[in-house]
């Protein structure tokens, strides 16, 4: 009766001891293993992912091993289990003579892509050796060739191999990389590694600095949300476009410099205001109540009278910005705009004459100044209200 334990042991250490053996490039060690079933062996014996002697003879770089098993009949068409042929694990490796051997004798297999879509030119990208690459492109040209996850120079980004890349930007590979891909543009990989020289390189090779990935995010607003200041700085100077989508980023990770750096406070233009010959305080504040009574009812234009009266007898910031708001209500926004900022002028602290400020802008179209005017009566009070309007105006600013 067959152990069969006793069996698998002994298959398992022929697999160990040939494949040590190849590894070290001992040709008659492996042929006193395989003998004398050479050809069964040969592409019978594979170790758990799917490897036989002749990946390993590549791997090894031992070209002697690798003729020898090929002559006895080792297939040299037989991938691993990620579909990985003896060229493709030989550049993996860096094994250049070994490479020239299987480019020169099985050049079908240049045309072979692995599991994970990757050509031989992709993963001489990923691993950084450029001699390599050089010595594939002069059979095979194409540094743009395209794959699920990119292009070669997007390989040598992701795997921040700099000479590589760089090499690549100079032979003239598309910075922009492989559009509408799941990987993002190459200035956007860079931005998220902050990885500067790449995006310097990227920025000097003519890239799109606006390109987003398939969710709408671009480089800048990767560097905002992060506050890579150097890297933002550098992109808002080579013409990165600011949209609503970049301030909210930095706005909700809590960048409030990288907000106000965005949504620089446009100043009040010197605005007369010609003094009251006589202030009646009490009389002011009667007409304000009146006009919130109204507002509070909707009849907005009666509520614009009575703040106008209030205005007459006392020139108080909130009474302007009252009656701003009423405009606003009553779409009056030139109005509205001219009140607000008189309101902003008397009084600094007014947090209200901002918020108005800005509902008035956002009237008009100026989505960016308006956003810019909620914010400051934002950073005067945390009410939740104004967050959200804040946050409304942002998603508008294209």
């Amino acid at each position: 009766m067959v152990n069969k334990a006793a069996a698998f042991q002994k298959g398992r250490q022929l697999l160990t001891d040939a494949v040590q053996k190849t590894l070290e490039g001992d040709l008659e060690a492996v042929k006193n293993l395989l003998s004398p079933d050479f050809e069964d062996n040969l592409n019978e014996i594979m170790e758990g992912n799917g490897r036989k002697l002749i990946h390993f003879a590549a791997t090894g770089g031992h070209k002697h091993i690798l003729e020898w098993m090929i002559e006895n009949h080792a297939d040299p068409n037989s991938l691993d289990n990620d579909g990985n042929s003896f060229l493709s694990l030989a550049i993996y490796h860096e094994k250049l003579e070994i490479i020239k051997y299987a480019a020169e004798s099985y050049p079908n297999l240049m045309a072979l892509k692995n599991k994970k879509g990757l050509s031989p030119i992709h993963i001489a990208a990923e691993t950084g050796n450029i001699e390599v690459l050089e010595y594939l492109r002069s059979i095979h040209p194409n540094i743009d060739e395209e794959s699920e996850h990119g292009t070669p120079l997007e390989y040598a980004l992701v795997w921040k191999k700099t000479d590589m890349f760089l090499h690549l930007l100079a032979l003239g590979a598309n910075p922009n990389g492989s559009q509408g891909k799941n990987i993002p543009p190459p200035l956007v990989i860079a931005a998220s590694m902050n990885y500067t020289e790449a995006v310097h390189a990227l920025v000097n090779a003519n890239c799109n600095v606006n390109l987003p990935d398939k969710d709408g995010c671009t480089a800048l607003e990767v560097a905002s949300e992060f506050d890579f200041r150097e890297l933002f700085e550098f992109l808002l100077e080579r013409g990165a476009t600011v949209n609503g989508r970049t301030i909210l980023a930095a706005y909700k990770n809590n960048k409030t410099e990288v907000v106000d750096r965005l949504l620089p406070l446009t100043k009040v233009d010197d605005i007369a205001i010609e003094p009251l010959s006589q202030i009646n305080p009490e009389i002011a504040e009667e007409f304000k109540v009146q006009g919130n009574e109204a507002f509070a009812a909707k009849e907005y234009g009666k509520a614009i009278e009575f703040y106008t009266k209030a205005i007459a007898n006392n020139h108080k910031s909130i009474y302007f910005s009252n009656r701003s708001q009423a405009y606003i209500s009553n779409f009056e926004p030139k109005e509205a705009l001219l009140d607000a900022k008189i309101a902003r002028v008397l009084d600094p602290s007014n947090f209200k004459a901002y918020l108005r400020e800005g509902q008035a802008l956002d009237s008009l179209e100026q989505k960016r100044d308006a956003a810019a005017c909620i914010w400051q009566a934002l950073k005067m009070t945390k009410d939740k209200s104004i967050q959200k309007v804040f946050v409304s105006t942002l998603k508008e600013i294209n």
